[in-house]
């Protein structure tokens, strides 16, 4: 189950760790993001794993034709689900689940053909660098981030679409189920399902990091001949043999020895060329040697490694006129939401590496000796933790920052419109003042001014409205008082507890024929929950400091509430009205 503290951290505060790549060719600044909510068909994941790919690298080097500034990059994560929107039934809070960015939304006519893995249901705006509905769930230093590859795992909690996220058994550990989601998913997928390399073939494997390496167990997995891999690194050798390659070439050193070109070599040593060969390096003219080494009839090679911007690939018509077939693939051909659990399963009945894959580790703060490290070619897979310890951290850091309200200090709790209202009591520990209402309140908020009732220790109130006629005082009423007869809302309080029961206009007033009343005294779950809050900067008049107001703010936003310095506009809209009809620059019936 989710830790109670994760979770509460970023309902409450809305401000987490994550690592923005602000421009291109910098290094990641690891600092505060807010994190919105879920919206409707969203989930917030608290990722507590992320891989460091190739791809990221690609995207922050500034070479990627869709990369975009300032982003949280980051597509290889696993971690527990914080929170969901409305509409969400995929996933529910508590499932251990896997990012992707290959989503699989099962109805789109990519979904439906049965020929790919591509989904189209929301590719243009995960291109964008934004949330289905055109909006980032990120903001810092007072503007938006944007999301990276619908997924951006480099950040304590994320937000993706609910087509874009596999619940996986809490069995296996997220260090390496968050591998699934991207590298060796991709691997093995091609070997397995792209590929589905046949028994006995010649396969060649270009590129050994964490792509190629998960063909090379693929290709076991499918009773592969020869599996010969192909890198210019000669350290990686001892790692392809590791995990089953039967030959490994140095290109350099095969020019150098034997005047060769890598592909001649290739198709002498598996008479006439390989049955399949992959690219897993993004260099265009690897690719074309990875297809002239394919047999000729039915070779077949397989684009993986994605290229430069501008990058165009080119070979001898020939090549295909005689039955050489070049294709590509995402993801390994898998799609996530069907398929990545059963990879889940098969890695913990031994049948698939995973763990092998872990070179090194690091935590977030760190990140960016990860992309040095990566960068070096001295390590398979990066696994990033996000840390309990430095959650808690962080949560020291903050543990003196004072309460909004208790309703809104660990989230907020959606009632059903249909909630026929309830009891309200104040404090006293016997003869309570009970009132009761008959409706659920209406324009519920947070309210900073200094008339209201507010907890102890909370810089808000929480104040919705009912219908006059929908309020009684059920018991005690004689221990009720005006608190201030000539103020324009008479809040009735108790005398011994000292909390308002409501707050009543008996004079002319926009609100006059309406009540005011704190949900928070009534004992039933299901009220209104808080709409939006006002008169925010009132508590700068009850002493609070001015230069915490920003961080008062980002709580709101973090909790999808707009903050107003008045009231929202349709109240504010009234009570101009009212003015209006006062000054007879409006008729009186409206």
């Amino acid at each position: 189950m989710l830790p109670g503290h994760f979770s509460a951290i970023v309902s409450q505060y809305g401000l987490v760790i994550c690592a923005i790549a602000w421009v291109a060719g910098e290094d990641l600044s690891v600092e505060d993001v807010q994190v919105s909510p879920p919206r409707a068909h969203e989930v917030r994941i608290k990722i507590l794993h992320t891989g460091v790919c190739h791809t990221d690298a690609y995207t922050l080097s500034g070479k990627d034709p869709e990369g975009a500034f300032p982003v949280i990059l980051g597509h290889e994560g696993a971690g527990i689900v914080e929170s969901v929107g409305e509409g969400v039934t995929s996933v529910s809070v508590g499932d251990t689940v896997v990012a992707l960015y290959t989503p699989e939304c099962q109805t789109c006519k990519f979904c439906l053909s049965g020929r790919t893995n591509l989904c189209g249901r929301i590719r243009a705006t995960q291109g964008q660098g934004v949330m289905p509905d055109g909006t980032s769930r990120f903001r810092a230093r007072g503007r938006d981030i944007l999301h990276f590859m619908g997924t951006s795992t480099f950040a304590e909690y994320t937000v993706v679409a609910d087509i874009s996220v596999v619940a996986v058994t809490p069995k296996c550990p997220t260090d390496r189920a968050c591998l699934l989601g991207c590298g060796i998913t991709t691997g093995y997928g091609a070997a397995t399902v792209v590929a589905d390399i046949r028994a006995g073939s010649n396969v060649a494997v270009f590129g050994a990091g964490c792509v190629g390496l998960s063909i090379v167990q693929g290709a076991v997995r499918n009773k592969a001949g020869r599996i010969i891999v192909v890198d210019i690194n000669a350290d990686k050798e001892e790692w392809a043999k590791r995990f089953g390659a039967t030959h490994f070439l140095d290109p350099v050193r095969v020019v150098a020895e034997s005047k060769m070109s890598i592909q001649d070599k290739l198709v002498e040593m598996t008479d006439g060329g390989c049955d399949f060969t992959f690219d897993c390096t993004g260099n265009v003219g690897v690719m074309r040697a990875a297809l002239e080494a394919c047999h000729k009839g039915w070779g077949e090679s397989i684009v993986i490694g994605v290229a430069a911007a501008g990058q165009e690939i080119s070979t001898r018509p020939f090549q295909l006129v005689t039955g050489r077939v070049w294709r590509g693939c995402a993801f390994g051909g898998v799609k996530g939401r069907s398929q990545l659990p059963d990879l889940v399963e098969d890695y913990l009945k031994g049948d698939l590496k995973v763990d092998e894959f872990i070179t090194h580790r690091e935590r977030l703060a760190n990140i960016n000796a990860a992309f040095a490290h990566m960068k070096k070619g001295d390590c398979i897979r990066y696994s990033i933790l996000y840390s309990r310890e430095s959650l808690r951290n962080k949560k020291e850091k903050r543990k003196n920052m004072p309460s909004l309200h208790p309703l809104l200090d660990n989230g907020l709790t959606k009632g059903p419109p249909s909630f026929p209202g309830g009891n309200l009591y104040c404090k006293c520990p016997s003869e309570k003042v009970q009132v009761t209402l008959s409706s659920n309140v209406a324009h519920n908020h947070a309210c900073g001014c200094s008339k209201c009732w507010k907890p102890a220790g909370a810089l808000f109130s929480v104040v919705g409205v009912v219908p006059r006629e929908n309020l009684r005082v059920a018991a005690n009423a004689h221990k009720l008082h005006i608190v201030d007869k000539e103020a324009a809302i008479q809040r009735y309080a108790c005398k011994q507890c000292g909390v308002h029961m409501f707050g009543r206009i008996e004079k002319e007033h926009p609100f006059k024929g309406l009540d005011f009343v704190h949900v928070e005294l009534s004992d039933e779950k299901g009220w209104q929950e808080v709409q939006f809050a006002g008169f925010v900067s009132s508590i700068i008049e009850q002493g609070f400091r001015p230069e915490g107001m920003d961080a008062v703010r980002g709580r709101f936003a973090a909790l999808g509430l707009q903050s107003f310095d008045t009231l929202s506009p349709p109240l504010m809209d009234l009570i101009a009205a009212f003015m209006g009809q006062k000054l007879g620059t409006l008729p009186a019936k409206l």
